[in-house]
Protein backbone atom coordinates (compact mmCIF):
# COMPACT_ATOMS: atom_id res chain seq x y z
CA UNK A 1 0.00 0.00 0.00
CA UNK A 2 1.24 3.49 -0.89
CA UNK A 3 -0.33 6.67 0.46
CA UNK A 4 -0.03 9.81 -1.67
CA UNK A 5 -2.01 12.57 -0.03
CA UNK A 6 -5.71 11.92 -0.51
CA UNK A 7 -5.10 8.67 -2.41
CA UNK A 8 -4.23 5.25 -1.08
CA UNK A 9 -2.79 3.27 -3.99
CA UNK A 10 -3.17 -0.49 -3.78
CA UNK A 11 -1.17 -2.96 -5.91
CA UNK A 12 -3.51 -5.06 -8.01
CA UNK A 13 -4.21 -8.40 -6.41
CA UNK A 14 -1.38 -10.90 -6.65
CA UNK A 15 1.10 -8.54 -8.27
CA UNK A 16 4.30 -6.96 -7.05
CA UNK A 17 4.29 -3.18 -6.81
CA UNK A 18 7.43 -2.63 -8.86
CA UNK A 19 6.64 -2.01 -12.55
CA UNK A 20 3.02 -3.05 -12.02
CA UNK A 21 -0.28 -1.24 -11.69
CA UNK A 22 -1.29 0.70 -8.63
CA UNK A 23 -5.04 0.99 -8.26
CA UNK A 24 -7.02 3.47 -6.19
CA UNK A 25 -10.72 4.06 -5.54
CA UNK A 26 -11.38 7.53 -4.11
CA UNK A 27 -13.96 10.30 -3.92
CA UNK A 28 -14.23 13.92 -4.91
CA UNK A 29 -17.57 14.18 -3.16
CA UNK A 30 -20.13 13.16 -4.16
CA UNK A 31 -18.44 11.45 -7.10
CA UNK A 32 -16.58 8.13 -6.94
CA UNK A 33 -13.51 7.74 -9.13
CA UNK A 34 -11.01 5.00 -9.89
CA UNK A 35 -7.40 5.59 -10.92
CA UNK A 36 -4.65 3.29 -12.17
CA UNK A 37 -0.94 4.19 -12.36
CA UNK A 38 1.91 2.15 -13.80
CA UNK A 39 5.43 2.49 -15.06
CA UNK A 40 5.69 2.05 -18.79
CA UNK A 41 6.48 -1.36 -20.18
CA UNK A 42 6.03 -2.42 -23.79
CA UNK A 43 2.66 -4.18 -23.98
CA UNK A 44 2.01 -4.13 -27.71
CA UNK A 45 0.73 -7.60 -28.49
CA UNK A 46 -2.35 -9.32 -29.78
CA UNK A 47 -3.20 -10.08 -26.15
CA UNK A 48 -3.43 -6.40 -25.20
CA UNK A 49 -5.61 -5.62 -28.22
CA UNK A 50 -7.90 -8.53 -27.34
CA UNK A 51 -8.13 -7.29 -23.76
CA UNK A 52 -9.08 -3.80 -24.96
CA UNK A 53 -11.70 -5.25 -27.28
CA UNK A 54 -13.19 -7.40 -24.51
CA UNK A 55 -13.75 -4.58 -22.00
CA UNK A 56 -17.35 -4.49 -20.79
CA UNK A 57 -17.72 -0.73 -21.16
CA UNK A 58 -18.34 1.22 -24.38
CA UNK A 59 -15.18 2.97 -25.49
CA UNK A 60 -14.35 4.96 -28.60
CA UNK A 61 -12.16 3.34 -31.24
CA UNK A 62 -9.59 6.05 -30.51
CA UNK A 63 -8.95 4.36 -27.15
CA UNK A 64 -8.98 0.78 -28.42
CA UNK A 65 -7.60 0.73 -31.97
CA UNK A 66 -3.98 1.13 -33.04
CA UNK A 67 -3.48 4.46 -34.85
CA UNK A 68 -3.00 4.05 -38.59
CA UNK A 69 0.57 5.40 -38.47
CA UNK A 70 1.51 3.49 -35.30
CA UNK A 71 4.36 1.62 -36.99
CA UNK A 72 6.06 4.93 -37.79
CA UNK A 73 5.98 6.16 -34.19
CA UNK A 74 9.16 6.29 -32.15
CA UNK A 75 9.60 3.26 -29.81
CA UNK A 76 9.04 5.41 -26.72
CA UNK A 77 5.75 6.72 -28.16
CA UNK A 78 4.54 3.20 -28.91
CA UNK A 79 5.43 2.07 -25.40
CA UNK A 80 3.61 5.03 -23.83
CA UNK A 81 0.51 4.36 -25.93
CA UNK A 82 0.51 0.69 -24.96
CA UNK A 83 1.15 1.35 -21.26
CA UNK A 84 -1.71 3.83 -20.99
CA UNK A 85 -4.04 1.27 -22.60
CA UNK A 86 -2.78 -1.41 -20.21
CA UNK A 87 -3.73 0.98 -17.37
CA UNK A 88 -7.17 1.19 -18.95
CA UNK A 89 -7.48 -2.60 -19.09
CA UNK A 90 -6.41 -3.00 -15.45
CA UNK A 91 -8.82 -0.23 -14.46
CA UNK A 92 -11.90 -1.45 -16.30
CA UNK A 93 -11.76 -5.24 -16.40
CA UNK A 94 -14.32 -5.43 -13.58
CA UNK A 95 -16.50 -2.56 -14.81
CA UNK A 96 -19.77 -2.97 -16.71
CA UNK A 97 -21.09 0.60 -16.70
CA UNK A 98 -22.80 1.99 -19.77
CA UNK A 99 -21.99 5.62 -18.93
CA UNK A 100 -18.32 5.52 -17.98
CA UNK A 101 -16.16 8.64 -18.41
CA UNK A 102 -12.47 7.90 -19.07
CA UNK A 103 -9.27 9.96 -19.28
CA UNK A 104 -5.69 8.86 -20.01
CA UNK A 105 -2.26 10.46 -19.68
CA UNK A 106 1.33 9.30 -20.03
CA UNK A 107 4.94 10.39 -19.95
CA UNK A 108 7.87 8.49 -21.42
CA UNK A 109 8.23 6.66 -18.08
CA UNK A 110 4.71 6.17 -16.66
CA UNK A 111 1.02 6.12 -17.51
CA UNK A 112 -2.30 6.72 -15.77
CA UNK A 113 -5.98 6.02 -16.44
CA UNK A 114 -8.94 7.59 -14.62
CA UNK A 115 -12.64 6.76 -14.77
CA UNK A 116 -15.92 7.89 -13.22
CA UNK A 117 -19.51 6.80 -13.83
CA UNK A 118 -21.22 10.04 -12.83
CA UNK A 119 -19.31 12.94 -14.42
CA UNK A 120 -16.68 13.91 -16.99
CA UNK A 121 -13.10 13.57 -15.72
CA UNK A 122 -9.60 14.55 -16.78
CA UNK A 123 -6.14 13.45 -15.68
CA UNK A 124 -2.66 14.72 -16.47
CA UNK A 125 0.65 13.11 -15.50
CA UNK A 126 4.02 14.80 -15.89
CA UNK A 127 7.57 14.30 -14.64
CA UNK A 128 7.95 16.62 -11.65
CA UNK A 129 11.28 17.89 -12.94
CA UNK A 130 9.88 18.81 -16.37
CA UNK A 131 10.73 22.44 -17.00
CA UNK A 132 7.98 24.92 -17.86
CA UNK A 133 9.48 28.06 -19.36
CA UNK A 134 8.70 31.42 -17.81
CA UNK A 135 7.01 32.49 -21.02
CA UNK A 136 4.70 29.46 -21.06
CA UNK A 137 3.98 29.84 -17.34
CA UNK A 138 2.97 33.48 -17.78
CA UNK A 139 0.83 32.63 -20.81
CA UNK A 140 -1.20 29.91 -19.09
CA UNK A 141 -1.54 31.61 -15.67
CA UNK A 142 -3.39 34.64 -14.35
CA UNK A 143 -1.74 37.18 -12.06
CA UNK A 144 -3.74 35.98 -9.03
CA UNK A 145 -2.75 32.34 -9.72
CA UNK A 146 0.96 33.20 -9.61
CA UNK A 147 0.51 34.14 -5.95
CA UNK A 148 -0.84 30.70 -4.92
CA UNK A 149 2.60 29.15 -4.47
CA UNK A 150 2.08 26.41 -7.02
CA UNK A 151 5.02 25.01 -8.95
CA UNK A 152 4.77 25.69 -12.69
CA UNK A 153 4.41 21.94 -13.37
CA UNK A 154 1.57 21.74 -10.82
CA UNK A 155 -0.29 24.59 -12.52
CA UNK A 156 0.28 22.95 -15.91
CA UNK A 157 -1.14 19.56 -14.83
CA UNK A 158 -4.04 21.25 -13.04
CA UNK A 159 -5.16 23.16 -16.11
CA UNK A 160 -4.48 20.26 -18.46
CA UNK A 161 -6.68 17.97 -16.31
CA UNK A 162 -9.48 20.56 -16.38
CA UNK A 163 -9.14 20.90 -20.16
CA UNK A 164 -9.51 17.13 -20.52
CA UNK A 165 -12.52 17.05 -18.17
CA UNK A 166 -14.31 19.68 -20.28
CA UNK A 167 -16.53 17.94 -22.87
CA UNK A 168 -16.66 21.17 -24.91
CA UNK A 169 -12.95 22.01 -25.00
CA UNK A 170 -12.58 22.09 -28.79
CA UNK A 171 -12.15 25.87 -28.92
CA UNK A 172 -10.68 26.31 -25.44
CA UNK A 173 -7.10 26.85 -24.24
CA UNK A 174 -5.45 26.15 -20.88
CA UNK A 175 -5.51 29.79 -19.80
CA UNK A 176 -9.32 29.73 -19.95
CA UNK A 177 -9.40 27.62 -16.77
CA UNK A 178 -9.14 29.85 -13.72
CA UNK A 179 -8.45 28.80 -10.12
CA UNK A 180 -11.01 30.45 -7.85
CA UNK A 181 -10.08 28.57 -4.68
CA UNK A 182 -7.01 26.52 -3.68
CA UNK A 183 -6.29 24.63 -0.45
CA UNK A 184 -2.51 24.29 -0.02
CA UNK A 185 -2.83 21.62 2.68
CA UNK A 186 -5.22 19.34 0.77
CA UNK A 187 -3.78 20.35 -2.63
CA UNK A 188 -7.36 20.70 -3.83
CA UNK A 189 -8.82 23.36 -6.08
CA UNK A 190 -12.03 24.77 -7.48
CA UNK A 191 -11.58 25.86 -11.08
CA UNK A 192 -13.95 27.60 -13.48
CA UNK A 193 -13.84 28.00 -17.23
CA UNK A 194 -13.99 31.71 -17.89
CA UNK A 195 -17.19 33.10 -19.41
CA UNK A 196 -19.07 29.82 -18.88
CA UNK A 197 -20.93 28.07 -16.07
CA UNK A 198 -18.47 25.14 -16.04
CA UNK A 199 -16.87 24.37 -12.66
CA UNK A 200 -14.29 21.69 -11.86
CA UNK A 201 -13.10 20.12 -8.61
CA UNK A 202 -9.48 19.04 -8.65
CA UNK A 203 -6.74 17.35 -6.63
CA UNK A 204 -2.97 17.29 -7.16
CA UNK A 205 -0.67 14.57 -5.86
CA UNK A 206 2.84 13.21 -6.35
CA UNK A 207 3.72 9.62 -7.14
CA UNK A 208 7.44 8.84 -7.09
CA UNK A 209 9.04 11.34 -9.51
CA UNK A 210 5.74 12.37 -11.12
CA UNK A 211 3.10 15.04 -10.55
CA UNK A 212 -0.50 14.15 -11.30
CA UNK A 213 -3.73 16.15 -11.31
CA UNK A 214 -7.26 14.72 -11.45
CA UNK A 215 -10.24 16.93 -12.32
CA UNK A 216 -14.00 16.34 -12.44
CA UNK A 217 -16.75 18.47 -13.93
CA UNK A 218 -19.19 19.35 -11.15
Amino acid sequence: MLSVGFLVLMPLSGRAMQNESLLSDFEIAPHKLRLCLRRNVDFISEKLLRELDSLKVPLSLRLKKLPDDFAQWAPSQRTSWASSRKCLVDLLLSEASQTLHVSLSHTQQASVALCCESAAVGVDLEATDREISQGVFEKLSLEAERKINLLPIELWTLKEACFKADPENLHSVLSNYEIVNYDLQLRSAKVVRKNTAKTFALRIFNWEEFTCSVAILI
